[in-house]
């Protein structure tokens, strides 16, 4: 018997289709599989030699961490006071209170912190020293 209609040569090739898709997935759960194992193996070795050594627990988690690529980064807010002491040429009837500062910037300059962000400033009163 011949599969010449149309509907069953639509649903043949949604079968395959299917298959396909059912083998592919099957075959990245496999390697899912096989890297958790791998991953689980290396913690394990982790832990033993952490044991054995007495290495301390911040080594330890940094170890486990690069083993499943995750960060162990923490974002944190801080709040800190900053005083600028500044010099400026002015014409003679220059009225200190005139005077507006508009813009703060500031960089973080510590190998361990990323992603620093001034998320807010305030200026208080500007006076003439």
């Amino acid at each position: 018997m011949e599969n010449n209609h149309p509907v069953l040569s639509k649903m043949n090739q949604y079968i395959k289709d299917l298959e396909e898709q059912a083998s592919g997935l099957n075959h990245e759960n496999l390697a899912m599989a096989i890297r958790r194992n791998d991953e689980n193996e290396n913690i394990r070795l982790i832990l033993l030699e952490a044991i054995a050594e007495d290495i301390d627990v911040q080594t330890v988690a940094n170890s486990v961490a690069d083993v499943l690529g995750i960060s162990l980064l923490r974002e944190i807010s801080v709040t800190f006071t900053v005083a600028v002491e500044a010099s400026m040429l002015v014409p003679a009837d220059f009225d200190i209170s005139d005077f507006d500062v508009t813009n703060v910037s500031m960089e973080a300059w510590n190998s361990e912190v990323d992603d620093f962000v001034v998320q807010s400033f305030e200026i208080g009163d500007v006076e003439e020293s």
